[in-house]
């Protein structure tokens, strides 16, 4: 009997903990997904190589500050090499905005928000996340 309350609860425990990684990842993704949507559409209002105003860097500034207090969490639920992709792409993002070139900032966006829905789909609740 007591093998059977011990094997419910920590079939309870993990259950709980995939529920509330997928929650968790589903979230980040897609706030994430929305500061990017709220960036682009002030960087495509600028004129060409106008885009390193102030508005532009507070909201770089703070998705990657978001992303950063985030990607702690994310490390002990994923791959490093994953969340490292979307470092990056923010830091290409927050350099192309200082060099004003609204081609580029645009495409590290893009490129942003793809990672975003790729990567929330491969960190999302499989067999091999919950191992």
């Amino acid at each position: 009997m007591k093998r059977w309350i011990t094997t419910i609860c920590i079939l309870l425990l993990i259950t709980i903990a995939v529920i509330w990684e997928q929650i968790y990842v589903n979230q980040t993704f897609q706030h994430l997904t929305e500061q990017i949507d709220a960036l682009m559409i002030t960087v495509e209002a600028c004129e060409d190589d106008k885009v390193d105003t102030d508005e532009n860097k507070t909201q770089i500034a703070t998705i990657e500050t978001y992303w950063l207090k985030h990607e702690r969490v994310l490390c002990y639920l994923v791959k490093h090499t994953e969340t490292f992709q979307i470092s990056d792409a923010i830091s290409y993002a927050k350099n192309f905005i200082d060099f004003g070139n609204k081609e580029e900032v645009m495409s590290a966006l893009h490129k942003l928000v793809y990672l975003c829905k790729v990567h929330s789909y491969n960190m999302g609740t499989s067999l091999e996340n919950i191992i």
